[in-house]
């Protein structure tokens, strides 16, 4: 998943019933903000690797099937924000941040044992990521420390290994939003995001790739610099999303790549001239097994990318813009939206966290929750 909000981002759980105790079916709740209860989300990442979230009395539930049930998730430790549940195979692996420590948590029978491997930090990171191998062999788990984005020297922590074995700490030129092209691992970075960074022996070497043009410089980068966004695992490829700007004009170019060298654009789109600052870039999501989806930043719509052309969906039901979005398929998916009000006029203002699922390629949305 690409998670970042603009602003002035089919593995199924083999054997999950075994430990995992199921929770109600989807509630389309109303839209009243609510967001005070024990039920409220505090935390969600509809995006890259397995869709969960995490309620105010600090219970998680995960989703397997683009929310038409959501499950309970009894690890050890509760997942750090961010992308941070995945699975490769038959293994399901959690990160979890306490302090300076990542703690990689892993379970290969549904949640019935755990094994974990903890890393010490060099200091205490805001959020991580899981991302699995296509062929589910490898697993990269990276945790955002503070002051990485924009900044050309990372400041985020890598591990890198087999699914099921132990990972290997990695330095790192940009940030932790590091996405698998096959077997290749990609990572925007530098100054504004305006790098892409690719690694062909997991890590242990990176080299940033022209995509759009000459790599941009280590500093001084411009402020229309264009944009790299998480790149989006495609099956054995990956899009990266490039977000440029002309003026006032902001335009969303997507690559797609096999091999982390070669770059084709797959397709274009047009973002408007609202308020769009540097350094942001778009949520978007696979969309079946060749085909991409992107939210439209300033609206409900949603645009898919396949075949060498573009087809626009409405996204009726949706409050507003997506924050994410993940699809397991070219017809269900899930969405995530922050919905803001105001209790009395222009006071006691509250943000609250929703989850929404579609059936029909995001045509029509319906509010879910465990």
């Amino acid at each position: 998943m690409i998670a970042s909000k603009f602003a002035r981002g089919a593995v199924l759980l083999v054997g999950l019933g075994i430990a995992l105790a199921a929770c109600s079916a989807p509630n389309h709740a109303g839209d009243q903000v609510s967001p005070h209860g024990a039920d409220a989300i505090v935390h969600a990442s509809i995006g890259a690797g397995l869709p969960w979230v995490q309620f105010a009395d600090g219970h998680t539930a995960v989703s397997t099937d683009a929310g038409v049930t959501w499950r309970a998730l009894h690890a050890p430790q509760a997942p750090a924000p961010g992308a941070s549940i995945a699975m490769a195979g038959r293994t399901l692996t959690v990160a979890a941040l306490s302090a300076t420590a990542l703690t990689v948590q892993r379970s290969s029978d549904g949640g019935a044992s755990w094994t974990n491997e903890t890393h010490e930090l060099s200091q205490a990171a805001d959020s991580a990521n899981v991302v699995a191998s296509a062929d589910g062999r490898q697993v990269a788990v990276a945790a955002t420390l503070p002051g990485s984005s924009g900044s050309t020297d990372g400041h985020a922590t890598l591990l890198v290994g087999p699914a099921n074995g132990r990972l290997t700490e990695r330095d790192t030129p940009g940030t932790a939003e590091v996405a698998w092209s096959g077997q290749q691992l990609l990572m925007p970075g530098g100054p504004l995001r305006s790098r892409l960074y690719l690694s062909s022996d997991e890590g242990q070497s990176w080299a940033a790739q022209p995509v759009a043009g000459p790599v941009a410089p280590e500093h001084d980068v411009a402020p229309d610099q264009p944009v790299f966004g998480t790149p989006v695992s495609l099956g054995g490829a990956a899009v990266v999303p490039v977000t440029s700007y002309a003026g006032a004009q902001a335009t969303a170019v997507l690559y797609r790549t096999v091999d982390g060298v070669r770059f084709e654009q797959l397709g274009e789109l047009a973002l408007g001239d609202g308020d769009i600052g540097p350094g942001v870039s778009l949520a978007a999501s696979p969309y079946g097994a060749d085909a991409v989806v992107v939210a439209d930043p300033f609206s409900t719509e949603l645009h898919v990318f396949a075949g060498g052309r573009q087809t626009s969906v409405a996204g009726k039901g949706l409050p507003g813009p997506v924050d994410s979005l993940s699809f397991q398929s070219a017809t269900d998916g899930l969405a995530q939206v922050t919905v803001a009000g105001c209790a009395h006029g222009k006071t006691d203002c509250t943000e609250e966290l929703r989850v929404y699922r579609t059936s029909d390629g995001g045509a029509s949305w319906q509010r879910t929750t465990p």
